[in-house]
């Protein structure tokens, strides 16, 4: 049974703890908080260390352990990355919840978790380190870049391109032939109706950039 620790302790670290428990095939060492202060302390259950170096302490030397990314924000997600990897540890395959729906034509890369009732249709790539949550939908032939963060209950239509270290927000729909733009942000229930430029914070139906 290979091992996993969860970079993070909030709250989506712990609806990962949900989906990794669930697949009943990892040995679950605990959490590496953000919050460097305080000692060593549990959650649900297992251990949550304060740091990397602590988290290594108390584990041996050559062990083969994967991390999977407790963090919703690309940067934080890209942070979290560098500092695992400079560790020593290795980035998980994708962790996708039992029972999701996905054809066997997606392509998923390292670092994708994928949560429960979540559907992807087929053609579709997700990119390293990209998170879907909850009841999320994405359609034919959409291309997903890196460190992105899908919130719940978010539907992308088919052919659209998301480009790395994308945000959209809960209930956020995209429709189909669309460019989401590197590093920009989609609000909360925005309807996206066409391209976004890199960078950009857009909200509103139809999603506009904010002032």
């Amino acid at each position: 049974m290979k091992s996993i620790v969860i970079l993070g302790a909030g709250g989506f670290a712990r609806e990962l703890l949900w989906l990794i428990e669930s697949l009943g095939n990892w040995k679950f060492l605990g959490f590496i908080r953000s919050d460097s202060s305080g000692s060593l302390e549990q959650l649900h259950g297992y251990p949550n260390y304060p740091t990397m170096q602590e988290f290594l302490a108390n584990h041996a030397s050559g062990e083969l352990i994967y991390y999977a990314f407790g963090a919703g924000s690309p940067a934080v997600k890209r942070m979290m990355d560098t500092e695992a990897r400079s560790a020593g540890l290795c980035i998980a395959p994708p962790l996708v919840f039992p029972a999701v729906h996905i054809h066997r034509s997606v392509k998923l890369n390292d670092g994708v978790v994928i949560c429960a009732g979540t559907t992807l249709t087929v053609d579709i790539a997700v990119g390293y380190g990209t998170m879907l949550n909850l009841h999320c939908t994405v359609g034919h032939d959409t291309v997903i870049g890196d460190y992105c963060t899908i919130s719940p209950g978010v539907h992308i239509s088919g052919n659209v391109i998301i480009e790395n270290n994308v945000e959209c927000g809960t209930n956020s729909s995209i429709i189909p032939n669309v460019t989401l733009g590197e590093g920009c942000s989609i609000g909360a229930g925005a309807a996206v109706v066409r391209s976004i430029p890199a960078g950009v914070v857009a909200v509103g139906i139809p999603a506009k950039a904010r002032g």
